[in-house]
Formats: C-alpha cells, structure tokens, sequence
C-alpha cells in the first residue's frame, strides 16, 4: 500500500514538473492531456490488478506477517499478559473482585488454543471474601483451564 501510494505522489509530482516546463500556451492542453492519462494510468494499474485477482479467486492478502513470527516469544508473552487481564475482568463483573484484590497466573498456556493447562488466581484485599469454590468452579467449566484460587492474608 505504500509503494502504490508512493508512486501516485512521484507520479503527480512528475506531471507537476512537466506541466510546468510546459510554458507555451499551445501545447498546454495537450501537456494536461497527457499528464491526466499518466495520473490515471499510475492510480488504475494496480487497482484493475486487484479486480482481476478477485475476478480469479486468487486474490490473497499480503500484510507481511509471516506465520512463524506470530508464534514468537513476544506474540505469545502479550498475549498470555491479555488472558490473565481478561480473567481479572471476568472476576470483576462475575463476582465483584477488583483488579487490586486479584493477581492471575496462567501456567502452560497454550497461544493457538487460548487456554492455559493450570491457572492460578490469588485474591488479597477484600477479594479474599469471595467464594473461592465459586471461582474455581466456574473459570474451569469455562474450558480456559484447570483453576486453583489461593487466598493471601496480608
């Protein structure tokens, strides 16, 4: 998409360039002729490309993602960080536990099926008031994980 962008705009400054060299006025129509024709042949070429793959059913998407970079190490650290921040929500709007009160570790996590082999959730605060059977049960039924909630006093 940059390229495509990048050529329009050293197209349209290319015709800028040629239209003002042109100073005569009798060819000045027929420069802007011109320029139009190269404008529109730089912003429809890749966009009949485009049609014609569609037309095809080849058209696949090139964004630069390369299979093996997602399942990199930082793809897979962010995205346990978003599960465990996901069920700290889930304990808020399930069962009232603030995100202060609840610290959720997720062990063996698993990045294509989203689920974690064990879970660990550790309430404090006023979130050690809440039933931890409760908890356990539901966030294991949810199919994310076998769950363990520890209760820390202090």
């Amino acid at each position: 998409m940059v390229d495509y962008l990048a050529s329009i705009a050293v197209a349209s400054c290319l015709v800028g360039i040629l239209e003002y060299l042109s100073y005569s006025e009798r060819t000045k129509s027929v420069v802007r002729l011109c320029a139009s024709i190269l404008l529109l042949h730089a912003v429809l070429t890749p966009v009949l490309g485009l049609c014609s793959s569609l037309k095809d059913g080849s058209f696949a998407p090139d964004f630069g993602i390369v299979g093996e970079e997602i399942s990199g190490g930082e793809y897979e650290a962010v995205a346990e960080e978003a599960f465990c921040e996901g069920i700290c929500k889930l304990l808020y709007t399930k069962f009232g536990v603030k995100s202060e009160n609840a610290l959720v570790r997720a062990e063996g996590f698993d990045f294509e099926k989203m689920r974690a082999e064990r879970i660990t959730v550790i309430l404090s605060g006023a979130g050690a008031l809440a039933d931890q059977r409760a908890i356990r049960e539901y966030i294991t039924e949810l199919g994310l994980g076998e769950c363990e909630v520890i209760i820390r006093i202090g």
